[in-house]
């Protein structure tokens, strides 16, 4: 699946099986790449708009997914992808839909149940990073202030690690004269590593396996209030990582 730009500001979405006779225009006019989204080698998924009634894409009419076939087929509207999307595993990924969480079935289409409280969350500067069928992300969810929180894309599975600050106060932030891009997560071992602020340490290196005891501060590097703010190189590995 790729997009092309033609004259006129129009985006077309194109499938290709690197052949001239597989290569086929899809969509003559896509909100993309914005909402395209490609996963796997042997699924292909994306999820395209067009515009509504001829207006710019910031108003965004039909949405549809591409499945494995290469075929279009309509998709829920209010469905919004998380960055490049969040795959959980090959069959499903995590999309927003207005406040809320959902997993999408890539077979299907289908969107699952709400995995957030009824309210919602705000998803303001909120990381996903996903291993081992779990994804670890920070969102604001009333009572909580901004808390990392882990889903495995079952409402069951879905909840917050450890409310770090209590109560309205927040962890997952970032300090002053941080950089853009800062990653707060990164995946070691059998769970993930964190950065997490609590205003007597400032931000430090945390560790969680998935659960609440299990969420941990794994030590405070720059003793006192000040915090150390690790940031996390590229990749993750299985018994060290580079911060």
């Amino acid at each position: 699946l790729f997009v092309v730009g033609v004259s006129g500001g129009t985006t077309e979405l194109w499938l290709s099986d690197a052949t001239d006779g597989g290569t086929r225009r899809l969509l003559a006019e896509a909100c993309s790449p914005h909402d395209l989204f490609i996963h796997g080698a042997s699924t292909r998924f994306a999820l395209v708009t067009t515009p509504l009634d001829g207006l710019q894409c910031s108003s965004p009419g039909s949405r549809f997914r591409v499945d494995a076939a290469g075929l279009l087929e309509p998709f829920d509207s209010g469905a919004v992808l998380l960055g490049e999307g969040v795959a959980l595993d090959a069959n499903s990924l995590l999309v927003r839909t207005g406040l809320n969480l959902v997993r999408a079935d890539l077979s299907t289409g289908l969107l699952g149940p709400e995995l957030l409280p009824a309210r919602g969350g705000s998803f303001f500067n909120s990381q996903f990073v996903v291993a081992g069928g779990r994804a670890l992300f920070n969102v604001l969810v009333h009572p909580y202030g901004a808390e990392p929180w882990i889903t495995d894309g079952k409402p069951l599975g879905t909840f917050p690690l450890r409310d770090i600050v209590a109560g309205r106060g927040s962890s997952m932030i970032f300090d002053g004269g941080t950089p853009s891009g800062t990653r707060l997560f990164a995946p070691f071992g059998d769970g993930f590593l964190m950065r997490a602020f609590s205003p007597d340490t400032g931000s430090e290196l945390w560790f969680t396996d998935g659960t609440t005891v299990g969420t941990k501060r794994v030590s405070d590097l720059t003793p006192g209030p000040d915090g150390s703010q690790p940031i996390f190189g590229g990749g993750g590995g299985s018994r060290s990582l580079v911060f």
